[in-house]
């Protein structure tokens, strides 16, 4: 394995072999959309063909955020792995949980009662 694929991008936290497979590989069936933005927005993207690759990746971030595509596809469509997904995710400030607080404290009242210390009876062989 080369230093290049060893090294890890910046921008994303995935290595720069990751990275080149994402950019390289077109997915089947993808159109080619010509959009029109301000030179101040491409500047904050960056380079031209550094922008295009950053516009896609928040477009498909902003799908799973509204529940539009799962982040299985959303992973796929970006090229990455469910880790490296995670960490764009955490990178961003994007919650791969979202529960509701209700929802949050049934998650969290399962999982103690699930690590509550048992008696060795035959009830607790039973649960």
């Amino acid at each position: 394995m080369g230093r290049q694929s060893r090294l890890w991008n910046e921008r994303d936290g995935i290595t720069d072999a990751e990275l080149r497979k994402r950019t390289v590989y077109p997915v089947a069936g993808t159109l080619t959309l010509p959009i029109t933005l301000p030179g101040e927005l491409v500047a904050l993207l960056g380079a031209p063909a550094q922008a295009a690759e950053t516009a896609r990746e928040y477009i498909l971030l902003g799908l799973y955020v509204e529940g539009r595509i799962s982040a299985g596809k959303a992973a796929e469509l970006l090229g990455l792995t469910r880790p490296g997904f995670l960490s764009l995710l955490a990178r961003k400030g994007i919650d791969y949980f979202r529960l509701t607080p209700d929802e949050w404290a049934h998650e969290v009242t399962l999982v103690n009662d699930r690590s509550a210390p048992r008696s060795w009876t035959t009830e607790a062989w039973l649960l």
